[in-house]
């Protein structure tokens, strides 16, 4: 009997051709990845717009567009920028802070006036508001919502209250004790702080501190200023 041989072939070895469709398998999943990663950029730099109203909020297809990559740096300066702005509008609200703190402090000791001028010359708001204006810090009110006139007649400071005037102090703002209107002109008169009242009564006080001032004149005094009632 004739004995057959068996010949086990070897598998052929994979060829360049086969593992090209693997790579191309390869590159389409990192590339699904890569899409992902970028989306998820894209929506933590969502774009903003400010609105008025409730009814602009809308979604407008056409309008919304993925920001490109090209487009990254510019927002990174844009937001280096807004920073910025916002670093140095916290720096000058401190600054304006300080100051009229340093401006009450030297008011309620009485003295320091030249220091009190160089806080006023210096006011940033000076030439930007009128000279009467409630915005510069000559008129602004403390947190007991008295003005710096307010607390320098009621004190007497005669010294301290010109510098004021001179720069710009409207005697005519009214502070509210026990919710009533009150004015530097009245507190004077009612302190007895008398070179006040006279520079006071020199620098044009409108027709209701007047008649508050009539009022609380007593019979003492009214012959000393009866040229002014």
């Amino acid at each position: 009997m004739q004995q057959q041989k068996v010949i086990f072939e070897q598998p052929c070895p994979k060829q360049v051709i086969d593992v090209s469709i693997y790579e191309s398998d390869s590159k389409s999943y990192w590339r699904k990845i890569r899409n992902v990663c970028h989306s998820i950029r894209l929506f933590q730099m969502p774009l903003i717009k400010s609105i008025q109203s409730p009814d602009e909020v809308t979604f407008n297809q056409k309008q919304t567009k993925f920001r490109s990559c090209t487009n990254i740096g510019s927002l990174n300066k844009e937001e280096h920028i807004a920073k910025k702005r916002a670093n140095d509008d916290l720096s000058d609200a401190l600054k304006a802070i300080k100051r009229e703190r340093e401006l009450f402090y030297y008011i309620e000791k009485g003295t320091s006036i030249e220091l009190i001028e160089k806080i006023l010359m210096n006011d940033p708001n000076r030439f930007l508001y009128e000279q009467k204006s409630p915005m510069r810090i000559v008129n602004k009110k403390n947190s007991q919502g008295f003005t710096p006139l307010y607390i320098a007649a009621k004190n007497g400071f005669e010294d301290v209250c010109n510098i004021l005037i001179q720069y710009g102090a409207d005697q005519n703002i009214s502070v509210q004790i026990n919710q009533i209107d009150d004015y530097p002109l009245v507190v004077a008169l009612r302190w007895r702080h008398f070179e006040v009242i006279e520079l006071l009564l020199a620098n044009n006080p409108n027709e209701k501190v007047r008649i508050l001032f009539q009022q609380s004149i007593d019979k003492s005094l009214r012959q000393k200023y009866s040229q002014y009632i």
